[in-house]
């Protein structure tokens, strides 16, 4: 059965993975301009036979809707406790990656009743001041368009951060884009949407991140990737870590195998999976 439902409401559609069962909920939020399927190499490693695994498109990515405004940090929280409200869940652990770690940081300081447990998937209170320049790769794909799905994935495996192929990353490049009746290419989301976000996120000062790592106070669990996402630079650095445990004293930090984007497949996805099962006991 299709996991894939929407939540329809005023001004905007909601489109979620819902993986269902009776077992703790465990809602993932994406980075900035990906979809809801970049976790497929989670489900292909059986995260959902320990969560109720609840993954949303954000607003203005994937098959959610594309409303011109809207593209806070605040509203994305807001949109995310519509959602559980409208799943009847109460309290959940968020798990986010890169972006999405800075939504769920977001979430748990405005809605401190409704989560148990954080996950940050190479995401915290600071990044490599490269950063900005490391993405624009990743970036780059929605300004363009293909003249087929061929071209976009061999221009997408050639990628500099592509240090490794793993067919669960078929999903989520297949959600990326839309195939139109010439064959020819586009990106699903669109890019405008994805810049406002990127604004939002970037006019959040550092002692306004300090105050809202600072308010989380429920268990913490920090993934790192073990490689450099691409020409020798990390998105995340020690040093980024260092200061995240320093403010959120109730971390725990592990490094899974892979670079910023291919942590969550393959060995990576694996062990990401099993760091967050035991993580689901200590949120309990």
């Amino acid at each position: 059965m299709t996991p894939d439902y929407t939540l329809q409401t005023p001004g905007l559609d909601i489109h979620y993975l819902d993986y269902g069962g009776d077992k703790p909920p465990l809602v993932l939020l994406h980075s900035l301009s990906a979809n809801s399927r970049v976790f497929h190499g989670l489900i292909v490693n059986g995260l959902q036979n320990h969560f109720r695994v609840i993954i949303p498109d954000m607003r203005g990515r994937g098959n959610s809707g594309n409303p011109p405004a809207g593209y806070s940090l605040d509203q994305h929280a807001d949109d995310l406790c519509l959602l559980l409200d409208h799943l009847v869940i109460t309290k959940t652990i968020v798990a986010g990656h890169s972006f999405g770690g800075y939504g769920a940081a977001w979430f748990a300081s405005k809605y401190p009743g409704r989560i148990s447990g954080v996950a940050f998937l190479d995401s915290a209170i600071s990044l490599n001041p490269a950063t900005p320049f490391l993405v624009q790769s990743s970036l780059c794909r929605l300004f363009k368009v293909y003249d087929s799905w061929e071209t976009f994935l061999g221009l997408v495996r050639a990628a500099p951060f592509m240090n490794r192929w793993d067919a669960a990353m078929l999903p989520f490049f297949k959600e990326d884009i839309l195939v139109h009746e010439n064959g020819m290419v586009t990106p699903r989301s669109s890019w405008i949407n994805i810049l406002q976000a990127a604004a939002h996120l970037t006019s959040v000062d550092a002692a306004t991140w300090r105050r809202v790592f600072a308010s989380v106070r429920v268990p913490v669990l920090m993934l790192t990737a073990s490689e450099p996402f691409m020409v020798g630079q990390y998105i995340l650095t020690p040093e980024n870590v260092a200061e995240t445990i320093a403010v959120v004293p109730a971390s725990s930090d592990y490094e899974v195998e892979g670079n910023h984007f291919t942590m969550l497949f393959g060995n990576g996805a694996s062990q990401t999976v099993n760091l967050l099962r035991h993580f689901r006991d200590a949120a309990a």
